[in-house]
C-alpha cells in the first residue's frame, strides 16, 4: 500500500451495509482486517494488529471456515527488512459467520449505503484471487502460480491479473 495510515480503504468488498451482510478485506488502523457481517446486523472484525510499511508489498488473505467458526487473516510482507514488525497471522474462532448478499464486487474501494463508493485504496493490487473454501497456510504461495494448481483451481470462483492488457507510460 502506497499510504495504509490513511484510514479504512477496501481491498476487496462484497457487502451490503444497509444490511450489514457480506464481507470485507480492508485496510484499517494500518494494518489489514478482515470484517464481516449476517443481516440481522451482527458484525465481526479480525485485525493483524500489525502496521504496514508504506509503499511495500503484502501478500495479504482472509479464510473462513465455516466447519470451525473461525477466520485466519494473514498480512505477509514479500520484501522482509530487518527490526519490521509487520507480519501477521491470526486465528480467531467468530460468533457469525459472512452471510451471502447481493452487493456488487468492489476492488480498491468500497460501496458506501448510498451507493456511492468510498474508502478508495491507495495502492496497486496484483493479482485478487477469490477462492471458495478456506485454505490451508501452506497452500497460500500456490495461489499465485500460473497455472494454479488443479487443487486449489477447483474451488477458484474468481482471479484477475491487472497486469495483462494494462498499457503504460513507464
Amino acid at each position: 500500500p502506497t499510504t495504509p495510515g490513511k484510514g479504512r480503504q477496501g481491498l476487496i468488498v462484497r457487502r451490503d451495509l444497509a444490511t450489514g451482510a457480506g464481507f470485507a478485506l480492508e485496510i484499517q488502523d494500518g494494518g489489514v482486517a478482515f470484517v464481516a457481517g449476517d443481516a440481522s446486523g451482527g458484525e465481526i472484525a479480525v485485525c493483524s494488529g500489525r502496521a504496514m510499511q508504506k509503499r511495500h508489498w503484502y501478500l495479504v488473505a482472509a479464510a473462513f471456515d465455516q466447519a470451525r467458526g473461525a477466520v485466519t487473516l494473514v498480512q505477509r510482507p514479500l520484501t522482509r527488512h530487518p527490526h519490521t514488525d509487520d507480519e501477521a497471522i491470526v486465528t480467531e474462532t467468530v460468533a457469525i459467520a459472512p452471510e451471502a448478499c447481493a452487493a456488487p464486487l468492489i476492488m480498491a474501494g468500497a460501496r458506501m449505503a448510498d451507493g456511492t463508493v468510498a474508502r478508495h485504496y491507495n495502492g496497486k493490487l496484483d493479482s485478487p484471487t477469490l477462492i471458495g473454501r478456506a485454505l490451508e497456510l501452506t497452500e497460500l504461495d500456490a495461489v499465485l502460480l500460473r497455472p494454479m494448481p488443479q487443487p486449489i483451481r477447483r474451488d477458484l470462483i474468481g482471479a484477475w491479473d491487472f497486469s495483462r492488457e494494462m498499457p503504460t507510460t513507464r
